[in-house]
């Protein structure tokens, strides 16, 4: 069939005699009805089995046919004003809902004109009429009078013709057929609302027909009550059917009932550009006692059946009754169902609004408002219904653990509205505390005990809520939604860690909600799904975010907390997580992109960013360390276990982070030092203000370490038989850090009389690098010693000072890379020359101490380089007393462990150091296989275990063996 032949099938002649306009005829016999009937069922067919273009076509077309369209009018004004004539009462009961069928269709498609007409025949008030009589009860607005339009008028606006009001049906129920008409005007309805909030919605600015057509909507619907009686009827309806076996169509009428309360806050939201008086209209309408109970219970049904909470009160037997709707399954009661099900986000939304918008609060009965407490406590019911769904949509399993038996249904929010769900409770339950809080702080003792340690424990619940989320979204939420949750991280303010480094014993409540959320594995998840995938996303964003929050001094506080508070396994996998990337990834990949000229990877910035400001941190934590304030207090925080943990985690920190960042600065140096790269070029202006920065975290560290060193060996040769305990610190200086080789290359590259503050080649300050080379050489005499030789030996050999040179006695054209004009390379090592430099350049920025400890070094290498005082070190010793930070330092080199090996050990990991497996949630989840041989190392992998072997374990392996026996 055409679409001229279906639009010939809407009856506008048999529409204008069956509602009695004069001079159209006279009325309709019993044949002309049925006819009627079939050709508004025919419409009705092609309009459900047409696809969605030619659907809309046909609506077109039978909206701009004026005879059409005054047709439609006036049949839907005659069936819902429903004559009182038995004869045409029997034909609207046949025709109604076909033609509230074909008037939705028609609603969904039509101009704002066609929808004022609709609101002006009185249409809201008859549905009104219609509600009232479910529950045996004439409506009280409208009066008793419809209107049907006159099509003797122009335009279709037509003139009125009063129909009588029926008569109140009986409490017996609803026929079929009314039952059918009452679905059908519940859909008519929708419809009417779905087209007033796509009209007001167009534009950026509010046009003045908008506004007269949402000023004429608000009234309408004041006017008619008729949200107020569509929600009684539908309460009284499900409370009166109790007993029986809950009919479909109720549930329908229900479903259509909530969605005519979600239109209207949609409308209201969107009101709000037109000003406060239009949308505080709306908001009235939201406000009345059956609106507000029926969201409030539809909301709770849903969230009891989810959580199995409690019900506050509201009637056993309407609670059980009521159903609880699917996102994809229409009307159908998710309480029959099993498996993982969706729900609506209706429900939930409508009892959110009614509950916390205060324009809907100003025209509420005071009764039927919730308190603060009352509304903090189902806001976090539902943020907690939104964490369970974010974790069964991440694959994570119900609360219990993957052992626990899981529940045979699980009701959760659907995946594109669980985050925005859980956005929305957090802010609502937040702005609820901050404005408690403040008025507990006005009011003082005068509130009930124990009101502000409630609002603890919810503010901690809101930051479980809030980092549960983050945490789980992340696996499957969208950019912009991760970008929404993110905004929490910032506000997760601890404060700065306390002035004498004492931890208390008692952990913060915020922080407690966090880590009870996950907070340690969500950092680590992160690292290791940003490392191991290498590509910009959610992860490589929430990396940016914090690398961004080290910046502003953020990130240490929050971080050193979770460590010291945090499960000891889980805070170190994430130390142990932070190493591997480092070594395995982020690195190299900076390396490898010295001399390129294509933007530097994200994530490995990112990541090197996050190890250095988590170092620079934690050494100013430990210098402080028991500083200021009570010694008693002091003492017992220094020895309570979260300050211990945080020590020891530190420890572990160290021997993980900082070898690789040392690796990069020194390959960086050495392509400075042999002129492949110019360091005063524009091109390389960022790398350096990062590489100085890595070059401040190192020559914090290492005079810390040195000192360590010292005190480890001094304290092992004090117990007979454990001289070799004392090594462990020795060995990382001397091994992964290399220390002796980098600081030589940093000496040499000291600026000359004349030269920029880091010089022409370097990355360091002159103050933290004499600290550095002090300690360092009166930790490692023998070691620097034989450095310091080596190089007057080559400078001899090549009749040069011991300044020239190339690096490594190479010499060579420079290779440019990003720079050009690059200097002459240099020698890298301990030469008195560079010594000399850098107490000139201390001298110059007087800083005497340490231009006074530079001198003294000078002064020993001199005669370390002339053959004498081959095992004295008075001279760097002194130099280290002239040092000004010594007691910070020494204060830090305390703080530490004894042995490196004593903080390895909270956490057996993979014994490859070239492991770069970043699978998986967390280090401490990798299972881990024994060598066979020694059964003292592990691996997580064959391959592992293959690359260690033949990196020297194959000789190791038998007198580890023999050692463990």
């Amino acid at each position: 069939m055409d679409q001229a032949a279906v639009v010939d099938l809407f009856p506008d002649v048999a529409a204008a005699r069956l509602t009695g306009i004069p001079g159209s005829g006279g009325p309709l016999s019993a044949e002309e009805c049925r006819r009627l009937q079939e050709d508004l069922g025919a419409l009705l067919d092609c309009l459900n089995g047409a696809p969605a273009p030619a659907r809309e076509a046909l609506l077109d077309a039978l909206l701009h046919s004026k005879a059409k369209s005054l047709a439609s009018l006036r049949l839907v004004a005659w069936v819902l004003h429903e004559p009182r004539d038995p004869a045409h009462r029997l034909v609207c009961e046949l025709m109604a809902y076909g033609a509230l069928q074909v008037g939705a269709h028609l609603l969904s498609a039509a101009p704002a004109l066609y929808a004022r007409k609709v609101l002006r025949m009185g249409t809201l008030g008859a549905c009104s009429r219609r509600f009232a009589a479910v529950i045996g009860e004439p409506s009280a607005a409208a009066g008793g009078a419809g209107v049907v339009v006159d099509g003797g008028a122009e335009t279709g606006e037509g003139s009125a013709v009063a129909v009588p009001a029926p008569a109140a049906a009986g409490a017996q129920g609803p026929s079929e057929p009314q039952q059918f008409r009452l679905l059908s005007i519940s859909m008519w309805i929708n419809n009417l609302l779905g087209r007033a909030f796509a009209f007001l919605q167009q534009g950026a600015d509010m046009t003045q027909q908008q506004r007269r057509f949402a000023s004429e909507l608000a009234a309408a619907l004041r006017d008619s009550q008729v949200l107020e009686h569509g929600a009684r009827a539908v309460l009284h309806l499900h409370l009166a059917l109790a007993g029986e076996e809950m009919p479909d169509w109720v549930r329908a009428l229900a479903w259509g009932a909530l969605g005519t309360l979600n239109l209207v806050q949609a409308v209201y939201r969107l009101a709000e550009r037109l000003g406060q008086p239009v949308q505080s209209s709306f908001g009235q309408l939201l406000s009345g006692p059956c609106a507000r109970h029926m969201a409030l219970s539809f909301g709770l049904a849903a969230l009891c059946a989810a959580d199995g909470g409690p019900s506050y009160g509201l009637p056993p037997q309407l609670m059980l009754r009521l159903p609880v709707f699917g996102a994809h399954t229409g009307h159908f009661d998710l309480r029959h169902a099993h498996g993982m099900q969706e729900l609506t986000p209706m429900q939930l939304q409508c009892m959110l609004y009614v509950m916390m918008d205060s324009d809907i609060f100003r025209h509420a009965a005071a009764p039927a408002q919730p308190g603060p407490r009352g509304t903090l406590a189902v806001l976090l019911r539902v943020g907690r219904l939104a964490l369970a769904s974010a974790q069964a949509w991440g694959g994570m399993p119900a609360s219990g653990g993957v052992g626990a038996a899981q529940p045979t249904r699980q009701l959760v929010t659907s995946s594109s509205t669980t985050i925005a769900l859980g956005q929305d409770v957090l802010h609502r339950a937040f702005r609820i505390i901050k404005a408690q809080q403040q008025r507990l702080a006005e009011a003082g003792a005068v509130w009930q005990p124990g009101v502000r340690e409630l609002l603890a424990l919810d503010e901690v619940e809101c930051w479980r809520i809030s980092y549960g989320l983050m945490r789980h979204g992340l696996r499957w939420a969208t950019e912009k939604e991760v970008d929404a949750l993110l905004m929490h991280v910032p506000k997760l303010q601890l404060g700065a860690m306390p002035p004498n480094g004492a931890l208390p014993v008692a952990m913060p409540p915020i922080l407690a909600g966090a880590l009870a959320a996950g907070l340690l594995p969500f950092l680590e998840g992160v690292l290791r799904r940003a490392n191991h995938a290498a590509v910009d996303g959610t992860d490589s964003t929430v990396l940016a975010l914090f690398a961004s929050l080290s910046y502003q001094g953020g990130l240490w506080p929050l971080v050193a907390r979770a460590l010291a508070y945090g499960e000891p396994r889980q805070a170190a996998a994430l130390v142990a997580t932070l190493g591997k990337a480092l070594r395995t990834f982020a690195v190299p990949v900076l390396k490898a992109g010295a001399l390129s000229t294509r933007p530097s990877c994200l994530v490995a910035e990112c990541t090197a960013a996050l190890a250095r400001h988590l170092l620079l941190g934690a050494v100013g934590w430990l210098e402080v360390a028991g500083v200021r304030g009570d010694a008693t207090a002091a003492a017992a925080a220094a020895t309570s276990p979260p300050q211990q943990q945080l020590k020891r985690l530190m420890s572990y920190a160290v021997c993980e982070w900082l070898p690789p960042l040392c690796d990069l600065l020194s390959h960086y140096t050495t392509l400075t030092l042999s002129g492949q790269i110019d360091v005063q070029s524009a091109a390389y202006s960022r790398d350096v203000a990062a590489l100085s920065a890595f070059a401040t975290v190192r020559n914090r560290w290492l005079p810390v370490l040195a000192r360590r060193a010292e005190r480890s060996e001094v304290e092992a040769r004090a117990v007979p038989g454990c001289a070799a305990a004392g090594e462990g610190w020795r060995q990382l200086l001397l091994g992964s850090l290399g220390v002796v080789s980098a600081l030589g290359e940093a000496l040499a590259a000291v600026p000359r009389r004349g030269e920029g503050p880091r010089g022409a080649r370097g990355f360091d300050s002159m103050g933290p690098l004499a600290e550095a080379c002090c300690c360092v050489a009166a930790a490692l005499p023998r070691e620097v010693r034989a450095a310091a030789v080596e190089v007057g030996v080559r400078a001899v050999a090549g009749g040069g000072a011991a300044g020239s040179g190339a690096v490594g006695g190479q010499s060579g054209g420079a290779h440019p890379g990003r720079g050009s004009g690059a200097p002459a390379p240099l020698i890298a090592g301990w030469s008195l020359e560079s010594a000399r430099r850098l107490a000139a350049a201390l001298r110059a920025k007087r800083e005497e101490g340490a231009a006074a400890a530079a001198e003294a070094l000078e002064a020993q290498l001199g005669r370390w380089v002339a053959g004498g005082g081959e095992e004295g070190t008075a001279g760097v010793r002194s130099a280290v007393r002239a040092l000004g930070r010594l007691p910070q330092i020494d204060r830090a080199a305390r703080a530490l462990l004894s042995d490196p090996a004593h903080a390895r050990s909270l956490l057996r990991t993979c014994a490859n150091p070239a492991c770069d497996n970043l699978a998986g949630e967390s280090e401490a989840d990798l299972t881990l296989l024994k060598c066979g041989g020694c059964s003292v190392v592990w691996y997580c992998r064959r391959q592992c275990q293959a690359a260690h072997w033949g990196s020297g374990h194959k000789q190791a392996c038998k007198t580890m063996g023999r050692q463990a026996v």
